[in-house]
């Protein structure tokens, strides 16, 4: 939706570049000078003051102006314009992509980390660990186990249990 409403405001800007240029173009080209004072005071528009000023440029300059105002400069710049709006809309709609793969695959690892926290859940309940919460048999007087729970979309809590780290397993 971002970039929709940034091509939007740009397309409004353009229509309002346009039609403000419409108004000073017409009044360059076609309204007459004052005859009585000004700088176009030798000229019928003031549109007429350009040919004459490229005229006395040097033909380095001049030369140059002519091939930036020919047909075949517009015409090859139009084209590598087009080209290169081609390959930000390709490379816009590539990263569209990606993005939609990754949200995909963060989807999927929250179903893995899930199931997986059902599995740890399911084999801590089978192997008889017990949660902080409730009172361990009476003849169990070893090193306390470092618990952990994790409370997320479960109706029981789930404790990872670790050995002390001066038990006999531990290396």
């Amino acid at each position: 939706r971002a970039s929709r409403s940034t091509f939007f405001f740009f397309v409004v800007l353009l229509i309002g570049l346009s039609l403000a240029c419409v108004p000073v173009i017409i009044s360059v080209a076609q309204i007459h000078c004052s005859q009585g004072c000004g700088p176009f005071v030798n000229y019928t528009t003031s549109w007429e003051v350009v040919p004459d000023t490229v005229s006395e440029l040097p033909d380095g300059v001049r030369n140059l102006l002519y091939a930036l105002s020919s047909e075949a400069f517009a015409v090859t710049f139009f084209v590598l314009t087009c080209l290169a709006m081609f390959y930000v809309i390709a490379l816009a709609g590539a990263h569209k992509r990606v993005i939609k793969q990754l949200r995909e695959q963060l989807v999927l690892e929250g179903q893995d980390k899930r199931f997986l926290m059902q599995k740890l859940y399911q084999a801590q309940r089978a192997s008889g660990v017990r949660s902080p919460g409730s009172k361990p048999p009476a003849r169990s007087r070893s090193s306390p186990s470092y618990h952990t729970s994790f409370n997320s979309h479960f109706t029981e809590r789930v404790f990872l249990a670790h050995s002390s780290p001066n038990s006999s397993t531990h290396v």
